[in-house]
């Protein structure tokens, strides 16, 4: 059995670990309701702070190997439903130059916008 001294272990992680610039880092999800719907990306409102008057908004964009679950495709998803998004988060670069990438994989149907207020009169 042969020993490798720290020296060794740092040029090897050095070498396989650190070798891309590139570094994937799973997938993640993001819920909330539909603000907005491109050709190409969908925009999620995911958190709104009412106290400060703010939304909290996520704009990801997809391409054609996006995947529907409970619609058929797209144009079935409206402004103000309420979607589950799984997407992909890339980094490259490192240090000040990382830059942050993301990509929709999956948009899942949850529930549709709500409807406009009905008058309990006669």
């Amino acid at each position: 059995m042969r020993f490798y001294g720290l020296r060794s272990w740092f040029v090897i992680i050095l070498i396989f670990g650190w070798t891309s610039s590139a570094c994937a880092q799973g997938a993640k999800e993001v819920q909330g309701t539909i603000s907005a719907i491109g050709k190409n990306y969908i925009s999620v409102v995911y958190n709104t702070d009412t106290a400060k008057g703010v939304e909290y908004e996520m704009m990801l964009p997809f391409d054609e190997n996006i995947k529907f679950e409970y619609k058929k495709n797209l144009k079935e998803f409206a402004v103000g439903d309420t979607i589950k998004i799984t997407y992909e988060e890339t980094t490259e670069g490192k240090g000040d130059k990382a830059v942050t990438k993301r990509k929709a994989a999956v948009i899942s149907f949850i529930s549709p916008a709500p409807g406009p207020l009905q008058s309990g009169g006669q």
